[in-house]
């Protein structure tokens, strides 16, 4: 569990996914950021615009330009708790 993922779908043809980086278990740092689109649904998805934190040659926006809303830190933190798993010792795998 190094990352946590949050697609959020404007329209069956449109999508925003940001990618956040898990570092010490307490902190999620915006990874990458894209808006994609496709033309029908049989067809794959597309990047229109991206921010890729590790590779500023093929982001086409600044980290500046991406809105980290507080509805979307809370979907990753959600998606983060939902990740963690409680058992007792003996049932790790």
């Amino acid at each position: 569990m190094n990352s946590v993922e949050v697609i959020i779908y404007r329209s069956s043809f449109e999508r925003e996914r940001y990618t956040f980086y898990l570092e010490n278990e307490f902190h999620l740092w915006l990874d990458s950021y894209g808006i994609e689109l496709r033309k029908t649904t049989r067809h794959k998805w597309k990047t229109l615009d991206c921010y890729i934190r590790l590779d500023p040659r093929i982001s086409n926006i600044t980290e500046n330009q991406v809105i980290l809303t507080d509805d979307i830190k809370e979907r990753a933190k959600k998606i983060l708790i939902e990740q963690i798993q409680i058992a007792k010792w003996s049932e790790r795998k």
